[in-house]
């Protein structure tokens, strides 16, 4: 994944809500490009997850003109 200055400022600087922020504590996320590198089909399984904290995150990188990486990683994982 190429480097983009956003995906590794702190989540809390970003502007997400504190329950966006506390599920990514909760995770183990400091940056976006901790999210971005996860496995999704782990990620998903795991409790702290929430569709509602998905459509946080994807609305931000909507948001930033970065909602390609959604779809270029998970053409990553396909295509090994």
């Amino acid at each position: 994944m190429k480097k983009i200055a956003v995906l590794e400022r702190s989540i809390h600087d970003l502007g997400f809500s504190e329950a966006f922020c506390n599920t990514c504590y909760e995770l183990g996320f400091n940056t976006l490009s901790q999210i971005l590198a996860e496995e999704r089909s782990a990620l998903i399984r795991r409790p702290e997850f929430s569709f509602h904290w998905l459509a946080e995150l994807v609305s931000f990188l909507e948001k930033e003109d970065l909602g390609y990486l959604l779809h270029d990683l998970s053409m990553e994982r396909t295509s090994g």
